[in-house]
């Protein structure tokens, strides 16, 4: 008897736990108005970008709480926030008076600070990524003119620049809490760009044979997991990879078209991009070891009527994502936040639930 009840409790719980999981995970949509980008994301779900504003374009931190607020500019140039650490701090670039942009770091309590380059109107600095340590990475240069420059600072001093495998163009893209940075390499314009990894102990590393076309690293992850794309990114010819600590790759899919870009990975090794659908619309995705590559528009709550996720951006350890999207016609920028997974108190009294009506049927 009390055998049989064991099996029925625990035929109930499976039956509970798939009604929870059946649909898989949904996401509530959070929109931030209208923007010119979105460009990055930390895990107290605060958002960066840059919105034009009262005559010009303003950095901006964009939070649950407090709503969007704009960086004190020093000047009347605009602004751009390109990255967000886990503690809040900021980077990005702006405009002088002299026309040079500048490389910046900050929060809303200090303003701008600058990273201390020094340069004239065809002497950009921009700075694109900060990690916990506030390790920045970015390029000093123009890459239009194939003459920037990789580089990795601390805000406290010191810039180490990364040699771009004999060329004279490189960008860092992104940099994880172990100081390794990705970006790519060589001219994107003639298909020759090559995805770098960059290690404190070992220096530049060309990722190598990652498909056809230009090649590149857009984030890396605390395991050394690394996403990005190959091809040709001019006609919407592009795939996304993902490349494990160990070497391999593997392509992510697409959604049914020929384009798919991996924009960021967090340290679950869950990734989000962009995808072109069989009738060439754009639309986000989500791909994880276990579901593959899924468009989450599929996967919005009631919150989401009236929106198309076009690309996902970024992506914390929490799986909220920080995504471009339309709403009846509006560009806006959005944060999807999962929804909560049940605690397992709740599943096992749904299965305990389970578990009762089906003894009760029963011995009716």
């Amino acid at each position: 008897m009390i055998w049989g009840i064991m099996k029925l409790f625990s035929s109930a719980f499976f039956v509970a736990f798939a009604v929870c999981t059946s649909y898989g995970q949904r996401y509530s949509v959070t929109s931030l108005g209208r923007v010119d980008t979105v460009t990055g994301l930390n895990n107290s779900g605060q958002v960066v970008g840059s919105q034009f504003h009262i005559g010009r374009t303003h950095a901006f931190i964009w939070s649950q709480n407090n709503g969007m607020q704009y960086f004190s500019a020093p000047n009347t140039g605009d602004s751009f926030a390109d990255g967000i650490n886990n503690a809040g701090q900021v980077v990005g670039s702006y405009y002088q008076d002299s026309g040079a942009m500048v490389a910046f770091w900050g929060n809303l309590s200090s303003g701008y600070q600058s990273l201390g380059f020094d340069g004239g109107p065809s002497d950009a600095t921009v700075a694109l990524g900060i990690n916990d340590s506030d390790q920045i990475v970015g390029y000093r240069g123009a890459p239009q003119t194939l003459t920037a420059q990789a580089f990795i600072c601390s805000r406290l001093g010191g810039t180490q620049y990364l040699r771009a495998f004999g060329g004279s163009n490189s960008v860092g893209l992104d940099i994880n809490n172990s100081g390794e940075a990705v970006g790519y390499a060589g001219n994107p314009f003639t298909l020759s760009a090559r995805a770098f990894l960059w290690r404190p102990r070992f220096g530049m590393l060309d990722l190598g044979d990652i498909g056809s076309g230009s090649r590149v690293a857009t984030a890396i992850n605390d395991s050394e997991e690394i996403v990005g794309y190959s091809g040709d990114p001019y006609v919407w010819n592009t795939r996304a990879f993902l490349r494990t600590a160990s070497g391999s790759v593997a392509d992510l899919g697409t959604l049914g078209g020929e384009f798919a870009t991996a924009n960021d990975i967090n340290n679950e090794g869950d990734v989000v991009g962009a995808s072109f659908l069989s009738n060439q619309e754009e639309h986000g995705y989500l791909w994880s070891k276990s579901a593959g590559m899924i468009d989450l528009n599929s996967h919005l709550d009631a919150s989401g009527i009236g929106f198309t996720i076009n690309s996902a951006l970024y992506i914390n350890d929490f799986g909220q994502i920080a995504a471009y999207g339309d709403y009846r016609g509006q560009f806006v920028g959005v944060l999807l936040t999962p929804e909560a997974v049940p605690e397992p108190r709740t599943i096992a009294v749904a299965s305990f639930g389970c578990a009762f009506l089906l003894v009760r049927r029963r011995r009716n």
